[in-house]
């Protein structure tokens, strides 16, 4: 699936959130064995300033400021539910 022209999701102070909604299910036999909707926005994060040796974090090809702590792509891509981190 491609989507042209989407719109982005941006950072907080940056822009909308935009967001989509995916409806998935998986027939087997004729009959739906799973199904779930999901949301999902779509970014693209980069580390690299182009002409530039230093770190640089840019979503959507724009330059941002990360406030706070222990951000980074590590972080953003991990599945974590909240009954694994939450007392």
């Amino acid at each position: 699936m491609c989507v042209k022209n989407p719109r982005l999701w941006w950072p907080n102070g940056y822009g909308p959130q935009n967001l989509y909604r995916l409806h998935l299910s998986f027939p087997v036999a004729g009959a739906v064995s799973d199904a779930r909707d999901v949301s999902f926005g779509i970014r693209k994060i980069t580390y690299a300033l182009p002409g530039s040796d230093n770190l640089a974090l840019s979503v959507n090809g724009v330059p941002v400021v990360a406030k706070g702590g222990d951000w980074g792509l590590d972080e953003a891509m991990k599945r974590l539910r909240e009954r694994d981190w939450t007392p």
